[in-house]
């Protein structure tokens, strides 16, 4: 089997989804490890009262002392770096934080001493808070000491394996299994008319799509120069500006070509006024607005977008579609679709479209007034903005 069937293979194998641990694994885990610690003071008591009323017992309840508080660290260090506990591992659940990582020193730290002050109620403190995520009402299956430590308690024997080798199951971000050489502006495919389909505009794949290996002259071609031609074979006939068309709902916004701009491939010579060239002295050029977006997660996680992306728990591109760029975002959660939006890179922002996500998705600009995204229907996040996917948010800036 070569290379290209196997990542072919690889991209249409199904992932398998993250499932959050339910209350009485979590209990039976907690049981198990505290377990430990009590076989280690049963052992300690045996042998120390073996010892006799004489005996050395001081030395045993140290050396006892010093091999719980061993096995406290060692638990303290697998579950803070693997997202394991000997008890976790018994039931096949692991402990993660909001990137589907290991949750750390700290934030195990914190939770940990939640359950520890709770014990202030023998037996029953403890439990309460151990099986809290029976009440939680965002649906997610924290409990109260996850919410304040910032982690998720996933069943690996059920779903998804986040943590199979000890790290991140995954990078965030990857490319489909034929990666782009050129691609188009954006603005490109807003020059090409569109009838009857909102979800056609900016949709890979169409006739005004990005195409890998265009030449570097169509790929750098404006609205404004794309319509010269036009304009200029019209000329004789009946002016430009009555004849305009509007665009479909979503299009990418194009600046109208100047109507008297000296200079203008649109422009006639005997339309040049006087002092062209003195008015050409005068002009500068300006540098073209970059496309390129710095994308900024809630995780502390970036990357700068410059084309299309699919983002989602497990995005998966279309046939139609083959050089977008996947972003896997994790979301123990589970507030995000597998494939919940589409987000194309422009001059003026990025434009996003929810793919018929389950929780919805949101822009919030820079007034701050937050506005609903349609399915199927683009909307223009400018710089500042933020973009609401579920429970994740993405912060747009130029970069």
């Amino acid at each position: 089997m070569n290379a290209a069937t196997t990542t072919t293979a690889d991209a249409a194998a199904p992932a398998r989804r993250l499932v959050n641990a339910s209350a009485g694994k979590r209990l039976v885990a907690r049981l198990i490890d505290a377990l430990l610690l009590v076989v280690v003071g049963a052992v300690t008591a045996v042998i120390a009262g073996a010892q006799g009323p004489d005996g050395a017992v001081a030395p045993v309840v140290i050396a006892g002392s010093a091999v719980a508080v061993l096995v406290l660290l060692v638990q303290w260090w697998w579950e803070a770096t693997r997202g394991r506990t000997v008890g976790g591992v018994t039931v096949g659940i692991r402990t993660v934080d909001a990137r589907e990582a290991a949750p750390g020193w700290w934030r195990v730290l914190l939770r940990t001493a939640i359950v520890v002050v709770a014990g202030i109620v023998p037996v029953i403190g403890p439990l309460l808070v151990t099986v809290s995520s029976v009440w939680d009402r965002d649906r997610r299956r924290q409990g109260w000491h996850d919410k304040a430590a910032g982690t998720w308690v996933v069943d690996a024997s059920l779903g998804r394996d986040p943590l199979p080798a000890g790290g991140q199951d995954a990078a965030p971000v990857r490319r489909s299994r034929r990666t782009a050489t050129a691609t188009a502006p954006a603005s490109a495919q807003a020059s090409a008319p569109v009838e009857g389909r909102a979800d056609a505009v900016n949709a890979p794949g169409t006739p005004g799509g990005a195409v890998a290996g265009a030449s570097s002259a169509s790929s750098a071609m404006t609205p404004a120069a794309s319509a010269a031609p036009a304009t200029a074979s019209s000329s004789a006939q009946a002016p430009a500006p009555s004849a305009s068309i509007a665009p479909a709902p979503g299009a990418v916004p194009a600046a109208p070509a100047p109507s008297h701009v000296p200079g203008s491939p649109a422009a006639s010579v005997s339309e040049a006024p006087a002092g062209l060239d003195d008015d050409l002295e005068q002009t500068r050029m300006t540098r073209p607005r970059s496309t390129a977006w710095r994308l900024a997660f809630d995780d502390g996680s970036a990357l700068t977008l410059r084309g299309e992306a699919l983002v989602g728990r497990n995005p998966v591109n279309t046939p139609e579609e083959p050089d977008v760029l996947l972003v896997n975002l994790p979301d123990p959660g589970r507030s995000i679709s597998k494939t919940h939006a589409h987000l194309s890179a422009h001059a003026d922002g990025v434009w996003v479209t929810d793919r018929r996500s389950t929780n919805g998705t949101a822009v919030t600009p820079p007034s701050g007034d937050r506005a609903a995204v349609e399915p199927g229907v683009p909307v223009l996040a400018v710089d500042g903005a933020l973009v609401h996917l579920g429970d994740r948010t993405i912060a747009v800036t130029r970069t």
